[in-house]
């Protein structure tokens, strides 16, 4: 007669998001938008995925992004500078 043991592990993993709009009555584009987010990487080295934290101000001309690895929280990409400056990536 033989022993058999099994044991059996489940892991959820679960990511949050936050998107914010400003706008106001009368203006057709938003005047702020804040994004907080986790994105899954292209980059194989990268295989936890991102967490990206974007601030857009079109009030105080700013913009500010910020990319950091989800496994562990080093900053990949920051971008701090006039939203007037932004050239978005195509």
């Amino acid at each position: 007669m033989t022993n058999l043991k099994i044991n059996l592990k489940e892991t959820i993993k679960i990511r949050e998001s936050l998107g914010i709009k400003h706008k106001r009555k009368g203006i057709k584009r938003f005047l702020s938008h804040i994004v907080q987010r986790w994105k899954q990487s292209v980059n194989p080295k990268l295989e936890e995925g991102v967490y990206e934290e974007r601030i857009v101000d079109r009030g105080k001309n700013e913009y500010h992004q910020v990319v950091k690895d989800a496994k562990t929280g080093e900053i990949i990409h920051e971008e701090h500078h006039p939203l007037s400056q932004h050239k978005p990536k195509k």
